[in-house]
Order: structure tokens, then C-alpha cells, then sequence
């Protein structure tokens, strides 16, 4: 019983030895991964004034979507967390529907851009 003890005593120490460098060196460890994070929005040109921008936002639309301005809707400009504000609405495109977008405005109240909401297919 005494040699038993002994003997998973040795190979304990043998394998827990086993690896062990002098030398110092040692593998590198992999680097950590880091998740991207958002970036904020960042518009160009003049901060447009709160109270006006819906209808900055019907303009760009309307150029975007060729269209009169007459033609698109706005709803209500809604604050997001990062302090930027997005206006959703619809154009009316006649023989080819409406179609929803997003304005967005940088928390500085700069215009960012027109996203398309709604998709047109694959081209």
C-alpha cells in the first residue's frame, strides 16, 4: 500500500513538473477581442433648429426621392439615447408606393442623412 502511495506521488509530481521551461519563455497569450462600439452620428453643415426640422428633413427627402414635398410625411422628431434626434416618415411615390425613411440629426442638431426604410428588391 506504502509503494502504491509513493508511486502516484511520483507520477503526480512527474506529470505536474512535466512542461515546466527554465528557460523563461513562454507562448504568448491570444489577444483579448474587443467588440466594436458604436460611433456617434456626425452631420455636416449648419445645426438645424428643432422646431424646423421636419420640414429640413421633407426637403431632403424630397430631393432624395424626386418628388415634391408635399408628398412626404413626418412624424414626430424622436430624441435617442446618444442624444441624437431621428424623424421617421413615408413619401408617396405614386405608381410605385410609399416608401418609408428615416431622417437623422446629430445631437447637435446637424443634418446626418435620409435612410431608406423601406427595401426597393435587389437591383
Amino acid at each position: 500500500m506504502r509503494h502504491t502511495g509513493l508511486a502516484v506521488v511520483s507520477i503526480v509530481l512527474a506529470f505536474g513538473l512535466y512542461g515546466c521551461e527554465s528557460s523563461g519563455t513562454s507562448a504568448p497569450m491570444p489577444a483579448q477581442t474587443q467588440l466594436p462600439t458604436a460611433t456617434a452620428l456626425v452631420g455636416s453643415g449648419a445645426p438645424v433648429t428643432a422646431g424646423n426640422r421636419p420640414a429640413y428633413c421633407r426637403g431632403e427627402v424630397a430631393g432624395q426621392y424626386a418628388t415634391k414635398p408635399t408628398y412626404v410625411k413626418t412624424g414626430a422628431p424622436a430624441q435617442q439615447p446618444d442624444g441624437s434626434v431621428w424623424i421617421d416618415g413615408t413619401v408617396d411615390k405614386g405608381s410605385e408606393g410609399i416608401k418609408a425613411f428615416r431622417c437623422r440629426f446629430d445631437k447637435s442638431g446637424a443634418f446626418v442623412d435620409v435612410m431608406a426604410m423601406t427595401s426597393d428588391g435587389a437591383l
